[in-house]
């Protein structure tokens, strides 16, 4: 370990101890932080810390005790902008989660001598060479003059600049982790001229370089968003490798590219490319597996190749489910092979596990089984949880973590289990929201974050905690008509807001806020006919419009104004016989049982017995059968007991409501209307 003295000097200490009134989690790599004895690798990690905070004049991690210890676990160590673009690639490796992914010692002391023909000023040089030297010392000068002799006979075979590619060809793991991909981009271009200047009188072992070199400046260029020069490079890469029959660097560079276009062709909806660049890595792989050539790496390619083949074919819908499902299981239990897996909580293991876990569930939505499809996105997103916990400053495990919990939320709701999506929503919201502090340029984060929020908050409205659900409907509502008006949403998302704020206004009525209610009416009315004649020829349109006469049905019962509450709730009822609504729209059935509650009360002030009772029945037959497919679900126990009370069967009603009680949700309406309804029975 290291010490940065007050006067700038860089000291070595015993292993053993820590530098006095300094915490060595300043300088300690994930592992070490956690308990683990230090190595080369560890001491690699804490080399970059050192030299990250001699080119930019403080440390890397700083706050208090508890606040550096959480950085050190979690692995946190951002490269400033201050160190130069030749040193990026070295600290962006020596960084790396995974110690066996950090360059060597030996590899330290290469790079460093690059620097200095580089033109790095000299007072950071002076300090890089002190550490490099103490790292020698530290880890026993016999070994290291041993593989110092090794690398140096390597390098006479090549130019210095040679072996500093080899630290940047090293980065490929890690690029998704810098926060500022350009520079490093532009130099891995140079690399990469310098290796095709090169290439006509380059023998075997050079043209392997230049199939991974140009893998990894194709990954460089997608992450840059340059799609067309990052299938220009993987191509190449796949000519390159076919010249070279097989040799193991080539193979796994060409498996890369393959599988890179596959995934481009995925998210262009090229599903033809998808499928040919995903069966042919598979191939590829499986050939080398025969033969008895392929390393753990490899194998793991074609694990990555079988899922993506799969979630293609899953596309396809149910006629190539059963393909789908054959490479699942051939990828599953390739996971499960020990020469494989090694270490189940590697981070290239659980992503895997991650992702299988995904499709499986779509695989079971597809096959009809949404119960099956909650358990299994259940543990996808317990194990995205896992990925976060292994590498905290992955952006894609926190995407996986977000998507994944609002997929399950919204698939709990369609179960009508709203307490359980109540706390996926939280989660999924808490995700969107650290991606957007980890990337804040990016509008996507805060339109899926947006999204999420009035989920969210229309759960929350339906549990019963309406005064919650109406703040963050709001706050929601504000947040897209920023995005709409600066152009980073579509105009039809003001439909989403007409949804919000229906919502706000069954909440605030559920509340026995009249007045709230109203104006929230009259403010989405105001809306929706500013939508646009596209957006309301959209059958959601339709709907949302029903829904709305419901809404406003309900709130003129509760206003005495029985006339207009009829005509409303003949208007829903009709607008729902001349869309022909299929029996099974869930939605247009519940809002239809809705309306009949209120022409029912409507029909009792009026004197009209029987046709009151007659509507009551006709509501709670809807809601009886709604109640078979979804037993659970509040919004639709609370309309039953609604319903009951009306039609003066309290012992049933009263039950509903303890059901209600026992789930945790609260409304309002119906605790009033027990009241009423003990009252009027005496």
């Amino acid at each position: 370990m290291f010490q940065v003295g007050g006067d700038g000097l860089v000291s070595l200490l015993p292993r053993t101890t820590s530098p006095p009134g300094t915490s060595t989690l300043r300088y300690a790599s994930p592992e070490v932080a956690k308990g683990a004895e230090a190595t080369a690798a560890s001491d690699a990690y804490s080399l970059a810390l050192v030299l990250m905070e001699v080119l930019v004049g403080g440390p890397v991690r700083t706050g208090s005790e508890e606040e550096i210890a959480a950085l050190a676990e979690d692995g946190i160590a951002p490269v400033p902008e201050a160190v130069p673009e030749r040193l990026q690639a070295l600290v962006v490796r020596s960084t790396a989660l995974e110690p066996a992914s950090r360059p060597t010692p030996a590899q330290w002391r290469v790079a460093f001598e690059q620097q200095r023909a580089g033109g790095v000023s000299r007072g950071p040089l002076l300090v890089l060479l002190v550490c490099v030297v103490g790292l020698t010392v530290g880890l026993g000068l016999s070994q290291q003059r041993a593989a110092e002799a090794r690398d140096r006979s390597a390098i006479q075979l090549t130019d210095a600049r040679a072996s500093f590619e080899g630290l940047l060809l090293g980065t490929y793991d890690e690029l998704d982790r810098v926060d500022e991909i350009g520079p490093l981009a532009a130099a891995g271009a140079r690399a990469l001229a310098s290796i095709e200047v090169e290439g006509a009188g380059g023998g075997l072992d050079h043209q392997e370089m230049l199939t991974v070199a140009l893998v990894w400046n194709g990954r460089a260029q997608r992450l840059l968003g340059s799609l067309p020069e990052a299938k220009e490079h993987f191509r190449r890469a796949i000519e390159a490798a076919a010249a070279l029959q097989g040799r193991p660097r080539a193979l796994e560079g060409e498996v890369a590219a393959r599988i890179a276009l596959g995934e481009l062709g995925v998210e262009e909806r090229d599903f033809k490319e998808a499928r040919v660049q995903f069966g042919r890595a598979i191939e590829l792989c499986e050939e080398a597996i025969d033969d008895g050539a392929a390393d753990r790496s490899l194998r793991l390619a074609q694990v990555r190749a079988l899922i993506s083949l799969g979630d293609v074919c899953m596309s396809s819908g149910r006629s190539s489910a059963s393909r789908a499902l054959n490479l699942f299981t051939r990828a599953r239990k390739a996971l499960e092979d020990p020469d494989v897996v090694q270490d189940g909580a590697l981070l290239d293991v659980l992503e895997l596990r991650c992702d299988l876990g995904k499709l499986a569930a779509n695989m079971a939505f597809q096959a009809g089984d949404r119960n099956q499809a909650v358990d299994l996105l259940s543990e996808h997103v317990g194990l995205a949880e896992d990925l976060i916990e292994r590498d905290p400053g992955s952006s894609r495990a926190r995407w996986t973590l977000a998507r994944g919990a609002d997929v399950l939320a919204r698939s709990q709701r369609e179960l009508g289990r709203y307490l359980e999506a109540i706390e996926a929503h939280r989660r999924s919201i808490e995700a969107w929201r650290l991606l957007q502090e980890m990337e804040p340029g990016k509008i996507s984060w805060r339109r899926e974050g947006a999204k999420s929020a009035a989920l969210l908050a229309d759960s929350l409205r339906v549990v019963g905690l309406g005064e919650e659900a109406a703040q963050l409907h709001l706050e929601s509502i504000q947040l897209m008509d920023e995005l709409m008006a600066s152009g980073d949403l579509p105009a039809s998302f003001q439909l989403d807001v007409v949804q919000q704020q229906l919502s706000r206004t069954e909440a605030f009525l559920a509340d026995g806020e009249i007045l709230r209610a109203r104006e929230e009416l009259r403010s989405l009315r105001s809306r929706r006919s500013k939508a646009g004649p596209a957006a309301l020829k959209h059958r959601r349109a339709g709907d949302l419009g029903i829904r709305a006469n419901v809404v406003e049905a309900e709130l003129l019962l509760a206003q005495g104004r029985w006339t207009g509450a009829r005509q409303k709730a003949l208007a829903v009822m009709n607008a729902i016989q001349a869309e022909a609504i299929a029996g099974d729209d869930r939605r247009l059935r519940m809002d239809r049982a809705r309306a009949l509650l209120v022409s029912g009360a409507v029909a009792e002030a009026e004197g009209d017995n029987e046709l009151a009772a007659s509507s009551r029945e006709r509501s709670l037959g809807l809601i009886v059968e709604l109640r078979k497919r979804r037993p659970v679900d509040p919004q639709l126990i609370a309309l039953q007991a609604r319903v009951l009370f009306t039609l003066g069967r309290d012992q049933e009603a009263a039950k509903a409501i303890r059901t209600l009680n026992e789930m945790g949700v609260q409304d309002a309406r119906l605790s009033a209307l027990k009241a009423a309804a003990q009252q009027l029975r005496r």
